[in-house]
This record gives structure tokens, sequence and C-alpha cells, in this order.
């Protein structure tokens, strides 16, 4: 087992602390910000993303996409990307043991971690390409179009 820290934030030098006491130094690396994390992700058996505040967070989408299964905080920008137990895994913030529980599950159960990689996989691809949001925004567009034309009078039309 190997523990990754990718990026960078104001609780790094506390989780830096921990990893010296839980893990010996060849079991754990703290890489900061890095431009080819997506490659990086490639490599991950498991992605957890334990934030408390996020809009659409950007790296829960890379890590899915990268077909990595993912853990992540019950909180409603996580909530759209992970399907709790179909494309990902969900706890609720600041619950660690239920966090723990999804670390163990995930660990010892490949076909489940394999499961929940391929379809958080095929959800981002299928949902959130630039392919499926540009349908949505044309779709979104075609609305407001339709809208607006409905509500120009008719004697501003003719």
């Amino acid at each position: 087992k190997f523990l990754c820290l990718v990026g960078e934030g104001p609780e790094q030098s506390a989780l830096e602390q921990l990893a010296r006491t839980l893990f010996a130094p060849d079991q754990y690396a703290f890489l900061g910000f890095r431009t080819d994390r997506i490659a990086l992700m490639r490599g991950f058996d498991l992605f957890v993303l334990p934030s408390m505040h996020e809009g659409i967070p950007r790296c829960l989408m890379e890590a899915m996409a990268a077909g990595v299964a993912a853990i992540a905080t019950d909180i409603p920008g996580c909530r759209e990307l992970v399907i709790d137990k179909e494309t990902g895994m969900l706890f609720p913030a600041e619950d660690a043991m239920v966090l723990t529980r999804h670390l163990q599950t995930l660990s010892v159960d490949p076909e489940l971690r394999a499961r929940l990689a391929h379809q958080g996989q095929t959800h981002i691809r299928q949902n959130f390409s630039a392919q499926a949001m540009a349908q949505r925004y044309t779709v979104l567009y075609e609305t407001l179009v339709e809208r607006a034309v409905l509500d120009i009078p008719a004697r501003e039309v003719a």
C-alpha cells in the first residue's frame, strides 16, 4: 500500500505530520501541485476527495474519467458526479469512520473497485464530456430562444 497526496492546501503540514506517524517513509509521498496529475491518477487504485466545500470538483471528474474508483464527501458538488455505490462511494462530511470503512472495503475488494471505476468512467464520459456538455448547452439555448420567441407580442413579430 502506498499513499500519494497530490495538491496543496492549508492542511498539508498537518497531513505530512500524520503521515510520518502512520507510515514508513517509503509508504507515502506528498507531490504538491502537479500538471501531470491525470497521468499520475491512471496508476492509482483509489482516489479520495475529502473536501468540505466544492463546486463540481474537476479533480474528482478527472480521476473518474481516468478509470479510478472514487470516494468523495457527500456534498452537493460531489453528488453531481458520484452516484453512491454505483459510480463511486460517498461519505458524510467529517465522518472518518465511514470514510475508513469505504477505504477498507475497496482495498480488499478489487472486483467492486473495478466495477465502480468502470461505471464512474462511463458516467463521466456520458454526462460530462465536452460533447455531452455542448449538447446540454445547445438544448438550453434552444429552449431559451423558443421561450423568448413565444414571449414576443404578435404585433412586434409582424
